[in-house]
């Protein structure tokens, strides 16, 4: 990929890769989402299956502008993150937090849980929140939105990703089982 500002056009809507797992913090979202006034951006959620009971049980009797995307295709996914204004994760706890770097890799910025492996991964180029606290995501969505150098946080976002690398994720691999057969 590569960063190209006239294809960077992001949509009204914010994404969250989600399950109902209770350490994927949903809920943390979806409360954020109903104390705004943003009737000009939805919130979009990828994830398994939520089917109408659970979509029921999530949002309550308040009405949210949010969309539940079931399953899609990978070329889906990526359609989204791309449109998306910014990717927003509220963990708890996450061993590496893929869909916040494809995110990044498509040139949308994160909202991220501020928690330990987010904050070493990504602490120069996504903004943080505290992921007990709706309210404090709720500030930094409206930063997002008010940021005067969006542009530039997108193609940040973007740099950061290209520094992550199958091949030399793999090479490094490979170099730590050599290391450890030759000290047996």
């Amino acid at each position: 990929f590569s960063f190209n500002e006239e294809v960077n056009q992001k949509g009204d809507y914010f994404i969250a890769v989600n399950s109902l797992n209770p350490r994927k913090n949903i809920q943390v979202i979806l409360e954020a989402f109903k104390t705004l006034d943003l009737h000009q951006f939805k919130l979009k959620i990828i994830g398994g299956s939520f089917n109408t009971i659970f979509k029921n049980d999530l949002l309550g009797s308040d009405s949210l502008n949010v969309e539940f995307l079931n399953d899609i295709s990978d070329v889906e996914l990526k359609k989204e993150m791309e449109g998306a204004k910014a990717l927003i994760n509220g963990s708890f706890y996450e061993g590496f937090g893929l869909s916040a770097l494809e995110a990044m890799s498509v040139s949308t910025p994160c909202i991220l849980s501020n928690i330990p492996v987010y904050k070493e991964l990504y602490n120069e180029t996504a903004l943080f929140f505290d992921p007990g606290k709706p309210l404090e995501l709720v500030q930094k969505i409206k930063d997002l939105i008010d940021l005067e150098n969006y542009t530039d946080l997108c193609k940040k976002s973007f740099e950061l990703s290209q520094k992550f690398n199958w091949e030399i994720t793999s090479q490094r691999y490979i170099s730590i089982i050599e290391n450890l057969k030759k000290t047996k």
